[in-house]
């Protein structure tokens, strides 16, 4: 997490130590704020890591130095239709990158993210909360995010 007492500027970070599980390579953490307020810090695990890239929800406390509770699995990025198995180097895997979480409207919650197929290709894919909770149940959209339709969290 970084601070600054400017938006244009002179961030620095606001504790020296990371929010994710110790020893994870995890990046693209982005905050999401729930309809209960409760905050959460939304991030991808490296696919380099574990092969298969992840996406997890952390909650986290209300001066968002320490986490509240263990990391929840959302989803892996082969439940994805779009994402595919890329070969950089000697590496192999599937990415996970930037997930987002947007509220169109009041009856939805959208957790967007992207990846890559083995052609370069950019894609994003969508997963449809219709219950506006990181809990589901999940449905798909142009982009699913799973194949089987499951909450957000199995």
């Amino acid at each position: 997490m970084l601070v600054s007492d400017r938006p244009d500027g002179g961030f620095r970070p606001l504790v020296n130590k990371a929010v994710a599980p110790e020893g994870w390579m995890c990046l693209d953490g982005t905050l999401y704020i729930d309809k209960d307020g409760h905050l959460w810090l939304i991030y991808a695990r490296k696919w380099i890591e574990v092969m298969v890239g992840e996406v997890y929800a952390q909650r986290l406390s209300e001066d968002l130095i320490h986490t509240a509770g263990a990391p929840i699995f959302l989803f892996k990025g082969s439940d994805a239709e779009r994402a595919e198995l890329i070969t950089t180097g000697r590496r192999m895997g599937i990415v996970t990158n930037a997930p987002f979480i947007y509220t169109p409207d009041s009856d939805k919650l959208l957790l967007l993210w992207s990846s890559f197929r083995p052609n370069g290709e950019y894609v994003i894919g969508a997963a449809v909360s219709h219950t506006e909770s990181l809990h589901g149940p999940c449905g798909s959209s142009s982009s699913r995010c799973t194949s089987s339709r499951k909450n957000l969290s199995s």
